[in-house]
Order: structure tokens, then sequence, then C-alpha cells
């Protein structure tokens, strides 16, 4: 037999369709478990993985399918319910329920869809709304309910109740964690919705709700967002010493309470009032009535401080940048990245979240590079709560911009209006939280500086390309 023509031979190959991998096969399936997931079609989606974790056990996939629902109780996948943005510039908010066996998942997304239209209705976390994405978590657990008194219940989370105030129900914190791990991005910040029946809890992130969401959401993400205390002085039965929190003093000195810098500023009803942390005697708190920290369904000038500056430590008030900007040490002379050349205008422009009835002030300066400003002490660190407050600026700025509707801010750099020589073109972005109507701000006190931002760019003005 004549030798197959090498060009032959290659067209042969080349036709014969290509066997997949057994790793690519399991990921081929555990994708499509997941996409099942995200559009509620439950049953198919558990078909998947166990396909793949019955067929390819010793791939990555067969691997993933085995952790997420080799055991009596697991995950089924994840789906955003809103999304306002990129995650690593948003709270991503995550719903998920404990105590909903397979069958009854559809029953948790009921309630899992009220979350996003209770934060938009609320005067607070409706006027950051746009600062959250919601994002829904199904597991799925082998008993239906939550255990407690006694019986324990094979549950994803490990949900159950316990004596103190009226079966106050709580979650295993770290198995919360080990799901949270499942999803692709996340912030460590849920709601975990159980069957009806249960007082809820709060706090490191978690906050627990049974039965219908109602105002009692607000409550319980003030604990679990903002590590506020209870208002309410009902004696639940507490023992121990009880701590501190940006509502919740154990002195009644005004010098030493947490929202002292409220205290002297008229038209607030902030003061010092006996009780609080559910307990009668020995704390003090802010506000008498009207509180979500209590059993009103707003937050207190002290409690609604606390969020505001705590959505600022995840989120930075800008959300892009075009060009990308500069970093903030001086580039060398004959640099020529990290740096604008001046023989033209430049467009410089920044997006910023936009809350809901108010804007960010944004405003630009145009320095010589000696007057550039440092970085903050933290620069560089992960969190915006560590990078610490920006250095003064004792200029007047060159400008002060409004936004597009796309929340877009534009500053035209025009070189011919400089001196030659270097200079750092800076755009802060501050909110103000300044509300129309409002005669101060939700925000009095502000040591970190998370209110505010900024963004800078070197532009070299030549004489020679000046003159042109």
């Amino acid at each position: 037999m004549e030798p197959m023509p090498s060009a032959l031979l290659l067209g042969f190959l080349l036709a014969v369709p290509q066997l997949k991998t057994d790793a690519e096969k399991a990921a081929e399936l555990i994708e499509s478990a997941e996409r099942l997931a995200s559009k509620g079609e439950y049953h198919a989606a558990y078909q998947k993985y166990l396909t793949a974790m019955a067929r390819y056990p010793e791939t990555d996939g067969g691997r993933t399918a085995t952790r997420r629902i080799g055991q009596p109780s697991g995950y089924l996948g994840c789906a955003d319910m809103e999304r306002a943005g990129p995650s690593a510039n948003r709270v991503d908010v995550v719903v998920m329920g404990d105590g909903y066996m397979r069958e009854e998942q559809e029953s948790f997304d009921r309630l899992a869809r009220y979350v996003p239209d209770l934060f938009r209705q609320h005067p607070v976390l409706g006027e950051y709304y746009g600062y959250h994405n919601f994002i829904r978590c199904n597991l799925f657990s082998a008993e239906s309910g939550v255990g407690g008194y006694g019986r324990e219940k094979d549950t994803a989370l490990r949900a159950a109740a316990s004596g103190l105030s009226s079966g106050q129900v709580a979650v295993d914190g770290s198995r919360v964690h080990r799901w949270l791990a499942e999803l692709p991005e996340h912030d460590g910040l849920v709601c975990v919705f159980v069957p009806s029946g249960s007082h809820g809890t709060g706090g490191g992130g978690i906050a627990t709700l049974g039965g219908r969401p109602d105002q009692v959401v607000y409550h319980e993400w003030g604990h679990a967002f903002a590590g506020l205390a209870d208002e309410y002085d009902d004696d639940v039965g507490y023992t121990g010493p009880p701590g501190e929190a940006p509502n919740l003093a154990t002195t009644d000195d005004p010098k030493k309470v947490p929202w002292r810098h409220w205290l002297d500023v008229r038209g607030t009803e902030v003061g010092i009032h006996r009780g609080g942390g559910g307990r009668v005697r020995g704390t003090w708190k802010p506000s008498v009535r009207g509180c979500a920290m209590n059993a009103g369904r707003d937050y207190c000038p002290v409690c609604r401080e606390q969020i505001v500056l705590n959505l600022y430590r995840y989120v930075d008030p800008i959300d892009a940048v075009v060009p990308d900007a500069h970093p903030y040490a001086r580039p060398e002379a004959g640099a020529k990245d990290g740096i604008l050349r001046g023989d033209k205008p430049h467009e410089l422009g920044v997006t910023v979240l936009q809350p809901k009835s108010h804007e960010l002030e944004v405003r630009w300066w145009v320095l010589p590079a000696e007057q550039a400003p440092p970085p903050p002490a933290g620069a560089g660190e992960k969190s915006r709560s560590e990078r610490g407050p920006l250095a003064p600026l004792e200029d007047k700025p060159a400008a002060q911009s409004r936004r597009n509707g796309k929340g877009e801010h534009a500053f035209k750099m025009r070189p011919d209006e400089f001196e030659p020589g270097l200079y750092r073109v800076v755009c802060r972005v501050r909110d103000t939280t300044e509300m129309s109507g409002d005669r101060l701000p939700w925000v009095l006190k502000d040591d970190g500086g998370l209110l505010e931002s900024e963004c800078g760019w070197w532009v070299l003005v030549e004489p020679e390309l000046r003159g042109r």
C-alpha cells in the first residue's frame, strides 16, 4: 500500500472530530449545572452534578461536584438578582436559604426576591441602592426546617433556634463561608433565610432571617453590615458584660460615648438614653424611638452615619478612569510611560457612583509637580479603611464638574494655558452626604477619609511642544 500523502493525511486528521478529555467533559457538566441552577432548573442541575461526580471523579469537575452535592446537604448554584456593577467596586449581598430541601427551592427563591426591593425602599439603603449587587445562592438541605431545643437537623448551614429572645435562630458561620467560597466573588456579606417561625440574628457579616422578609431585614443588616448594637432595652437574658458599638455605650459620660460628635449639634434628637443592647441597666443609646436597631424602620442619625461609612469601606466613589490614572511617584526625566505629552489638549474623565437623590462632588486641580499631593499613608493597602485620609490641597480647584446621564465627568487639560514644566492633574471625588431638605449631612465625622477618593495624571508641557 502506498503511503498517504502528507497533505491528504493532515486533511483527514483535521476532519476527524477530536475526542474530549474526561476533564473537559466534567468541566462542561459543571458549567451546565451552574447555568441550569441560575435559571431555577434545580433538578436538572443536580443531575448534571451527579453525572460529573459518578463518571469523572478524578477530574477537577468531578471533585467540584463531589464537594457541592456529595453530602446530604449541599450547593446547587448562584445567580444575579440585581447587578449594579462589578463586584470589585460594589457591596455584594449574597442571599442564602437554610432548611430548604431540593424540592423546596422555589419557596426560598420567592423570599430571596424580596431583598433587593426592601433595600430599594429604605430611606438610607435605597439612597445607595446602586452601590449593591444582589446574588441568590441556592443551598439544599437534607431536612426541612431548623434545629434547636435539643434536636439537630441536617441542613446546609446547621440553623438552630436558641432559648434566648423567643427562639432567635442562628447559623454556623463556618458553613456559610464554606459555601460562599463556591461563588466567583463575594464580600462575606450574607442574608440567610430560614423557614418561618423564628426571630433573626445578625453579626459578623451574616444576617439570619426567619420567614417572610420585612423590616426586620434592616435591623439584622445593621448588625451584620455595620456592627450596630440593639437599641431595645427589653431584658432578654443576655449575660456577661455588654460590649460597646457605634450606637451603644457603657457610660453616660458625654465625652466618652462613641457618638459624642453628634451631641453638640442642634436640630437632632441624638442624646444619651438609658438602656440598650437587650439590657435595662448599664448601657446607653443615642435614640429613643424610630430606629431600625430598636423597633423602627429607618436608622437613627448615629446608625445611619455608620451604614454610610461602612459602604465606603467596600466601595470607591470613583468607578472608572479614562485614560488610566498614573501612579503617585513622579516620573523620571525622559520617561515615556506614565505620562501624557503636552502637545495637545487631553480629555480626562472619571465615572462616579450615583446615589439616588444627591450628587457626588467632583473637583479638578492642575498642580506643578512640586505641589502634587503625596500618597495617603496606607496607599496600596487592600482595604479603603486602611488607606487613610487624603493629603490636604491648599490651592483652589481649577474646575468643579457635573456628570452626564451616565455618571461621567470630564476635564480638558489645555497645555497652552500653562508654562513649560511637569504637572499633576488631580481629580477628587467626595460624597458630601448632604440631602435636599436635611439641615445636616448624614456623616458628621469621617476621620478615615472614607467619603473621598482621588486619581491623577502626569502631564509634561515642553517648550517646543507648547509653542506649536
